[in-house]
């Protein structure tokens, strides 16, 4: 498993009272943070298979192959007694971004607040925009929603307790326009997050407010994970809830979403987020009534540029459907024409009914499926 290591080494005047903190940490789940004053030094060793080595005082040596490193980063720490602390990779999306921290030393007292604090200036701090989300020592992500679209944001971790406050190695991050892209311009779009902080634009749709993209979670609403399973024959004989991208890939995981098994959609922990739900088949049809079923519905709802067979499409619901395909029981994946198969919660005649978009089509169809199918959630709200 290739590793990422956050090191973040605090440099100070002298005279201060600040705290010098060496932060190391390990994607693949293995975090440890060190002092700067435990370090004697970090040597690159080129001739022993290019390594970085760094030698604890006393006489301690850590090797990390430099293959493994994705990045070095520095951070100021904070004054003595302060909780040490590093701001991790964030991740960001739509309106929003998703920024890990990880604490792994209180300090000389408890910690009373801890989250990230971000804004579009380098070097933000706790008077600028926070979270306040953390619970004390190792590590937690902070979901920043409400955020301008296709926008670089600056996003610092602290912590403070009685000696004050400390801060993480800085990060940057950038909200996206490939979702907007998809969206109606002219239209005033909302937003909500899932519990991982995966943030969603909303759009109000005659009485109904539905997401305006395809679910991307891979947890439950309570935090339990949902499997991902890419094998082709251990998808058709799942009896519990799986996900996949389409073809496997994750770079169709923004504008597609993520595909589901209705054992997923029908489990009780619920995939949407708190406060939606899977549309049921009544549902569905009261969007359709209201976009004027049958007849032209699905230029209303398509996006427009994402179906290259499709005339005259207008996305004027704001609903933005775009061809994320589908995953049959066999394993395989189709989207040829382009299409869209998302499902219902409501059962019918033995199968699941579910609607569907089509390149080659401007109807929205209701039809079926059965459980082990990988297709489509869109959310509404309850």
């Amino acid at each position: 498993m290739v590793r990422t290591i956050l090191l973040a080494i605090a440099i100070c005047s002298g005279g201060m009272g600040m705290s010098q903190s060496m932060n190391l940490h390990f994607q693949d789940g293995t975090t440890v943070l060190y002092d700067m004053a435990s370090i004697d030094s970090v040597v690159y060793i080129g001739s022993s298979g290019n390594s970085m080595a760094i030698y604890l005082d006393p006489f301690e040596e850590i090797v990390h192959p430099v293959g493994i490193i994705d990045s070095i980063t520095y951070s100021a720490g904070g004054a003595v007694g302060t909780p040490r602390l590093a701001t991790l990779t964030p991740v960001g999306s739509f309106a929003g971004g998703l920024v890990p921290v990880v604490i792994d030393d209180e300090g000389g007292s408890a910690i009373v607040t801890s989250g990230v604090c971000w804004g579009t200036a380098p070097m933000p701090t706790v008077t600028d925009n926070v979270t306040g989300d953390g619970t004390g020592l190792g590590q937690f992500t902070s979901a920043i929603t409400g955020l301008a679209q296709n926008t670089a944001y600056y996003a610092r971790a602290y912590a403070t307790n009685a000696q004050g406050t400390a801060y993480g190695n800085q990060v940057l991050f950038s909200t996206s326009g490939t979702g907007g892209d998809a969206l109606n311009s002219s239209l005033t779009y909302g937003s909500v997050s899932d519990t991982e902080g995966n943030v969603y634009p909303t759009i109000t749709i005659g009485s109904q407010v539905w997401m305006a993209e395809n679910l991307r979670a891979t947890r439950y609403a309570n935090g339990d994970p949902i499997t991902l399973v890419e094998d082709n024959d251990a998808w058709g004989d799942l009896s519990t809830g799986a996900w996949c991208y389409f073809q496997n890939d994750p770079a169709q995981n923004y504008m597609d979403g993520k595909l589901y098994n209705f054992h997923a959609v029908s489990d009780p922990r619920k995939v949407c987020p708190v406060g939606w739900h899977v549309p049921s088949a009544d549902e569905w049809d009261e969007l359709a009534t209201f976009l004027g079923a049958p007849l032209a519905m699905a230029v209303k709802m398509k996006s427009v540029g994402s179906w290259p067979q499709s005339t005259n499409v207008t996305n004027i619901s704001g609903f933005s459907g775009v061809p994320s395909g589908l995953r049959a029981v066999t394993g395989t994946y189709f989207n040829s024409p382009g299409q869209v198969h998302m499902w219902s919660s409501s059962l019918s005649g033995g199968a699941v009914n579910v609607r569907e978009l089509r390149d080659d089509s401007t109807y929205l169809f209701d039809g079926s499926a059965v459980e082990e199918e990988g297709l489509s959630v869109r959310c509404v709200q309850d």
